[in-house]
């Protein structure tokens, strides 16, 4: 069993649901062996190698997302492969403002991982008032981030690409017990939203070998505030009122998922890649403590550091007072700080959100 946490009920407090994992213990003592099959007489190691050609045509890179149902553009992606039940109360909630259950898909990535952002600067080059301002306004306020290119074929419509993915797993059972692993150590996952995250994490069973994932983070002004400094005198962040505390949200459960060591006999994370800006109008080093936004990540551990990376963006070079920015000990800045991380802190530039937001509006 797992627990998924609903963030989006106008409840005092986020409600919990249980959804059950497909029984691979069931499969694996129902599954016919195929003792006849061609595919099934070849060795181990040459149907690996066949598992990961299938998944390669589909692209190793996959965005997990959340779509409506009823949205005209399902039909056009593949639901990723997982027990998507109906939520347990659905037809109890009929409240204003209530968001329908939404099922997973997967998108591929075609945007290249080193390649650096080019969106600030096409936005700076175009001239006011043109099309082409409004396109790049829109793509930097986009929740994909970097990866605008992997959602915009999705946002229009078009027709995605078959994947192979569920043709190989709904072969038969064997198939799938023996494809699952190597879907799931072959592929990296990205995800742009923290809740789906969550989802994802607390869903995976922790018998499979996951390797890779990315997220590429938006964040709220709401979600860095949970973290801001707060002097003595004010207001304590994790006792405030309200569920959504320092404590007590989908970043923090993101974080806490991923430093759950693995069980024995399995593999932990070779490649974490976290990509991290905000949408707030104020500047990074005015409002964000590094230290304190990213604690939760401490204790999350991977193969090794080098491929732990923590996106994050750049600092001003001055020294920083009190009217230009929060203290120093709340940035990851230093040998004495990072040498004790398990990551690796990579700054980039990042779009002036106060142009952005004049721009469009205008």
């Amino acid at each position: 069993m797992s627990t998924y946490i609903d963030w989006r009920t106008p409840s005092s407090s986020p409600i919990e649901y249980t959804f059950p994992h497909p029984d691979r213990d069931a499969f694996i003592t129902t599954a016919d062996p195929q003792c006849d099959s061609l595919f099934f007489s070849l060795p181990p190691e040459i149907r690996k190698l066949i598992y990961v050609e299938f998944w390669r045509v589909s692209g190793l890179r996959q965005h997990i997302v959340s779509i409506n149902p009823k949205d005209p553009v399902l039909p056009r992606t593949q639901p990723i492969p997982y027990d998507s039940e109906p939520h347990p109360r659905d037809s109890d909630m009929h409240f204003e403002g209530y968001i329908p259950p939404r099922v997973w898909a997967h998108v591929p990535c075609v945007t290249d991982p080193g390649k650096q952002d080019e969106r600030y600067t096409k936005f700076t080059e175009a001239a006011n008032g043109t099309q082409a301002k409004k396109v790049w306004a829109s793509r930097l306020r986009s929740e994909w981030c970097g990866h605008w290119a992997c959602e915009e074929p999705l946002a229009a419509q078009l027709l995605l690409p078959s994947a192979t993915f569920l043709p190989v797993l709904l072969t038969s059972k064997r198939m799938y017990l023996e494809s699952l692993p190597s879907l799931y150590s072959s592929l990296t996952f990205l995800f742009t939203d923290l809740p789906l995250t969550a989802d994802f994490l607390t869903r995976y069973t922790p018998t499979l070998p996951l390797r890779s994932l990315e997220l590429h983070i938006r964040a709220t002004p709401l979600l860095t505030e949970l973290y801001y400094p707060y002097s003595p005198a004010g207001p304590d962040p994790v006792s405030a009122g309200g569920h959504i505390t320092m404590a007590h949200n989908p970043w923090a459960r993101v974080c806490a998922l991923l430093a759950q060591q693995p069980p024995p006999g399995t593999t932990t994370l070779h490649s974490l890649r976290i990509w991290f800006d905000t949408r707030d109008l104020r500047p990074w080093h005015k409002r964000v403590s590094e230290t304190r936004l990213f604690a939760g990540l401490l204790g999350v551990r991977v193969l090794r550091k080098p491929r732990f990376l923590l996106e994050l963006p750049e600092l001003p070079v001055e020294t920083r007072t009190a009217s230009e920015g929060l203290e120093a000990n709340h940035f990851f800045a230093g040998d004495a700080v990072l040498d004790g991380a398990p990551f690796t802190v990579v700054r980039g530039p990042r779009p002036n959100n106060w142009r952005v937001h004049f721009a469009g509006r205008g």
